[in-house]
């Protein structure tokens, strides 16, 4: 997850300037996801919570109100139930991640952070307006995991809506200028026709390779990289966040980069993430340590 270098040093200067000049601010991000659809969102949003000191979560936005039978077996049956049972695991291990990095939000932060993104809620579109619109400087990446069949349309896509309804032209290029998008196309003609474009926009579904997204070929070098098992080293004894992870879903032991801030400091190769593998990452679900 942490090594997408043939994608990512292609966005910005390279990578030995970017290590010479230090550090730089974590980026803000909100995910939009259709968790309670197939179950590829569900191991996401496990390794999103793992890699959590990498970012600056502004949001997690549920867009699937009823879970899909068959395909996903999760006993929570809506979207919105399913994240925050996560994020409800998740503060049951943070005793032991913020011993590792003291920058793991806490995790009443993240409950209240974690909202609806239904059709007949606005919780979504008000989320995306008070990030996008506060005082912090950085851009907002918007990643969106999921918007098919069963699912809400995207709160970007209706707040975007809003904007131009409600600010005009202008106004609406002030906002869309403070966005950075990791996304397939959910959006319709705001990213199709209306200007501004978007300042970067990541298109993490091109180019299909052999009728299949393009990283889907990676899954049979990554899924035991390294001696790695998903249920030794994720799933037993790391806790109740990691017996989360559902198995039911094979194609993905790593995830493509829309699904933990693509294009972002946490999936760049030049900052890689201080545990150096999704391995030793899931390792903080048990295990204390010295704060960096």
């Amino acid at each position: 997850m942490t090594r997408w270098t043939f994608l990512f040093c292609l966005v910005g200067a390279p990578c030995v300037a970017q290590e010479s000049r230090g550090p730089e601010p974590r980026a803000r991000v909100i995910m939009e996801t259709d968790a309670g659809g197939d179950p590829d969102d569900e191991q996401s949003l496990v390794r999103l919570l793992v890699y959590a000191n990498e970012f600056d979560i502004e949001g997690i936005i549920a867009n699937r109100p009823v879970a899909r039978d068959r395909e996903n077996k999760n006993p929570i049956r809506d979207g919105l139930g399913i994240v925050r049972a996560h994020v409800n695991a998740y503060g049951q291990c943070y005793a032991n991640l913020v011993q590792h990095d003291s920058r793991f939000p806490k995790p009443e932060q993240l409950l209240a952070r974690t909202v609806a993104g239904y059709d007949d809620t606005d919780e979504g579109v008000n989320l995306i307006l008070r990030a996008v619109d506060g005082a912090d400087p950085r851009p907002v990446w918007f990643c969106n995991w999921g918007t098919d069949h069963g699912s809400a349309a995207s709160c970007l896509k209706r707040a975007l809506d809003r904007v131009l309804r409600d600010r005009g032209r202008d106004g609406y290029a002030r906002f869309k200028s403070r966005l950075r998008l990791s996304s397939s196309d959910k959006f319709g003609e705001h990213t199709t026709t209306l200007q501004p474009p978007f300042p970067l926009w990541v298109d993490t579904f091109r180019p299909p390779l052999d009728g299949k997204r393009w990283y889907h070929r990676f899954s049979a070098l990554t899924a035991t990289a390294g001696g790695f098992d998903i249920e030794r080293d994720v799933r037993t004894g790391h806790g109740p966040l990691g017996a989360l992870y559902p198995t039911n879903r094979d194609r993905r032991s790593n995830d493509p980069p829309h699904r933990t801030g693509g294009g972002t400091r946490g999936n760049h190769p030049c900052h890689p993430t201080r545990h150096g593998s999704w391995r030793a990452a899931a390792l903080r679900l048990s295990q204390g340590g010295s704060h960096h």
